[in-house]
């Protein structure tokens, strides 16, 4: 399948690419992370944990497994996912990374078109998937970015295509009911748009 035809979403991707990194550059994941990404553009409350649980000050997650009440997953180490979704940041620093890498701080202007040519996804006609960036539509407009969770978290992050208007809400809780992501959605809408 050829990725500008269909859409199909790999963690493993993720993982496969992480291995190809690491085999060119001869360093590890973590490494290229700090050194090309994280330090370059000033993210010091960003990193790729390889320790079992998250250092320094963090929220506590939460998850409902069958029924409530919610139980804190907090210890599960976030570097089990490694290249597919080990990173831990706070807010300030995502919306500092998309700022980066939609205003062409981060690549190349051939690579970032790359990255935002999409195709169409089964969640709904406004919603488009690229190489790593989502694009979605909300009231005011067309947003780009991504979401992600991990046991315990939520995070959606909606950007302008310049990167310079952007929202960015973090839930700790990976098993929100239908009524409270609508009330995220509501709080993602107000806080973009208004």
């Amino acid at each position: 399948m050829r990725p500008e035809r269909a859409w199909s979403y790999s963690n493993t991707g993720y993982i496969l690419l992480g291995l190809i990194v690491e085999k060119v550059t001869g360093r590890s994941l973590v490494q290229e992370l700090r050194g090309r990404i994280f330090s370059p553009l000033g993210l010091r409350a960003t990193s790729a944990p390889t320790t079992p649980q998250i250092e320094g000050r963090h929220a506590r997650g939460y998850v409902i497994f069958d029924k409530p009440p919610a139980e804190d997953v907090t210890a599960v180490s976030p570097s089990v996912a490694w290249a597919h979704g080990d990173i831990v940041s706070t807010a300030a620093d995502v919306v500092a990374f998309y700022r980066a890498l939609l205003g062409g701080r981060l690549l190349r202007a051939d690579l970032l078109r790359t990255m935002e040519t999409t195709v169409a996804t089964p969640y709904g006609k406004d919603q488009k998937y690229g190489l790593g960036l989502m694009t979605g539509r909300l009231s005011c407009g067309t947003v780009w970015g991504h979401d992600g969770d991990f046991a315990g978290y939520q995070t959606t992050t909606w950007n302008s295509r310049d990167g310079r208007r952007q929202v960015v809400i973090m839930v700790n809780s990976s098993s929100l009911s239908q009524t409270a992501k609508k009330q995220v959605n509501r709080l993602i809408e107000s806080a973009y748009c208004r």
